[in-house]
């Protein structure tokens, strides 16, 4: 099993073991982190929380941060920019840090982001930073979106990770930028593997169809499916939507 494969299986591990782990504390940290920097944790130990995250005492609840990703652990899109869906907590963190590498822990970019002061799903547009380049198809990232618990020991931070990958679109599938979300569109989404843009249609929906059991039924089936039962009737908060602050 090759490295990429040994993350991928952890964080399917993770996920299976779903929201039961949230209670337990220790997440793996680099002692390497500079102050003022997030470092990833060392992936050769499994994360101690379920949907890729970690836990610090800046958190209130029994939830963490946590994406919105397949069980798999990797997301797929046509999308040059998609857009990422992330859990955040009620916390005292105010501000994270955005984090976009290559499949070899290699930086590509970061931007500061502004946090929602309310517990809800919130939207990290990837479009609407100049620090984030297009992503390239066929080529694997590694995102981590680490809250900020505080600002002169980076070590405390709390965080939530995935994998990501940019397809080539399909002349059968509807391209996400050209057409109205709809369920069928979601669900051809979903039947190509394209992860991140059925999310984003569902996302479209819900936002423009409040009230629509079908359209929550529908959403409560998608995150269940990824074991995210426990997120599936969290609020969508985009009154304070997460936008590039500034970059590095």
């Amino acid at each position: 099993m090759d490295r990429k494969q040994s993350i991928q299986f952890l964080s399917s591990l993770s996920l299976a073991l779903s929201l039961g782990l949230f209670g337990m504390t220790g997440a793996v940290k680099s002692v390497n982190a500079q102050q003022g920097t997030f470092t990833p944790p060392d992936r050769g130990s499994p994360p101690v929380t379920a949907g890729g995250a970690s836990r610090s005492n800046c958190v209130v609840g029994p939830m963490s941060i946590a994406g919105l990703i397949p069980a798999s652990g990797e997301g797929r899109t046509v999308e040059a920019s998609p857009a990422l869906f992330v859990y955040v907590p009620k916390t005292s963190a105010t501000e994270a840090e955005f984090v976009l590498k290559d499949e070899e822990e290699n930086d590509i970019a970061r931007m500061t982001l502004p946090l929602p002061s309310q517990a809800g799903i919130v939207k990290v547009n990837l479009s609407e930073s100049e620090a984030m380049p297009d992503l390239e198809v066929g080529q694997d990232y590694h995102w981590y979106l680490a809250a900020i618990c505080n600002p002169q020991n980076r070590l405390d931070d709390v965080f939530a990770e995935g994998w990501l990958q940019r397809t080539s679109a399909s002349a059968t599938l509807p391209n996400p930028g050209e057409i109205s979300p709809s369920l069928a569109a979601v669900d051809r989404y979903l039947e190509a593997n394209l992860w991140h843009d059925a999310l984003a249609a569902l996302v479209e929906l819900r936002q423009s169809n409040p009230n629509d059991t079908t359209v929550t039924a529908k959403w409560e089936e998608v995150l269940s499916e990824a074991g995210l039962d426990s997120i599936a009737e969290a609020p969508l908060v985009f009154e304070k939507e997460i936008a590039a602050k500034n970059a590095k």
